[in-house]
């Protein structure tokens, strides 16, 4: 969905159908514990950003697997409250996956997960951003995620996917036919 600059891209998510079992992966542009509930509720698997700022409560500590890159996994819960008058939608026990990145800097990712390997989660979050990189232009991940479920099972160069198809050449010996509206 485009949308004017000045809509953050939650809005326009919010009014989409949650296509249930679906595995949704997204930035920060989309931080909405809300908006996360009515996933999780569809049985849906999140992979995102996890805000620097964000506590993880009563959190307990996941086996890491070397040499992955992961530096630790967690289990906790996210705070109760969103603000005083506003009680946190999202009650269920969630994870937090911090991996190292090359620069040496963290990244934190949250899912709903609680099951599936740690590196799941990061390979991928990794894959996706990858390719919103490759792809050069201003694209979010929720986009980047769309093109690659659409051309999941084609062989195309994800670099002009956004790019205008040309139409095929017309066949000199394939008829062709011309409507009128007499």
């Amino acid at each position: 969905m485009i949308t004017q600059a000045t809509v953050n891209d939650i809005v326009a998510a919010k009014t989409m159908p949650i296509e249930t079992g679906a595995t949704y992966v997204f930035d920060l542009g989309y931080y909405d514990y809300g908006w996360w509930a009515a996933l999780d509720e569809a049985d849906c698997r999140i992979v995102t950003r996890f805000k620097k700022n964000t506590p993880l409560l009563s959190a307990r500590s996941m086996p890491v697997e070397p040499g992955t890159g992961v530096v630790s996994d967690r289990i906790g819960f996210l705070p109760g409250r969103q603000a005083k008058s506003r009680k946190n939608p999202l009650q269920g026990a969630v994870r937090e996956i911090v991996v190292m990145l090359e620069t040496g800097e963290t990244l934190r990712i949250f899912s709903n997960d609680l099951d599936a390997s740690a590196a799941v989660a990061l390979i991928a979050f990794l894959l996706l951003s990858l390719l919103r990189k490759m792809a050069q232009d201003q694209q979010t991940l929720l986009e980047t995620t769309r093109l690659v479920r659409t051309n999941l099972m084609h062989r195309k160069d994800f670099t002009s996917l956004k790019q205008p198809q040309k139409p095929q050449p017309l066949d000199s010996q394939q008829l062709s036919l011309n409507w009128s509206s007499a």
